[in-house]
């Protein structure tokens, strides 16, 4: 859990680094392109306002897209697990065959399991 957490804390980091930097680049290119102060551009072009919030949209966005990596992740770890269980199972069970134990039982892995 804790693993999950820094990893979510590293996508938020990094959005809110792009949206910082985009918003430095946009309020230096328009200032130098103006010539007014930082408050002028604000009042001769409200977006602005918008490009202020871009670290903290970009950064809700990384989040939103880490947890849901995140998710993704865990579910395909969960299924790997599931898989090598049944690998493991069914090898136990034909090296006991191998070993000449015929008689050995085989307990179905589940009502999805294509040998039982």
């Amino acid at each position: 859990m804790k693993n999950q957490i820094k990893i979510l804390k590293g996508y938020v980091v990094y959005g809110f680094i792009i949206g910082a930097l985009i918003t430095i680049i946009a309020i230096i290119l328009s200032s130098i392109g103006s010539g007014g102060g930082y408050f002028k551009m604000h009042e001769t072009n409200p977006v602005f306002y918008f490009i202020d919030l871009m670290p903290f949209i970009i950064g809700a966005i990384f989040y939103m897209v880490g947890s849901r990596a995140q998710k993704l992740k865990d579910g395909v770890f969960s299924k790997l697990l599931k898989q090598i269980k049944i690998v493991e199972k069914t090898s136990l069970f034909a090296e006991e065959i191998g070993k000449g134990h015929l008689e050995s039982e085989f307990d179905t892995i589940g009502e999805d399991d294509q040998l039982g």
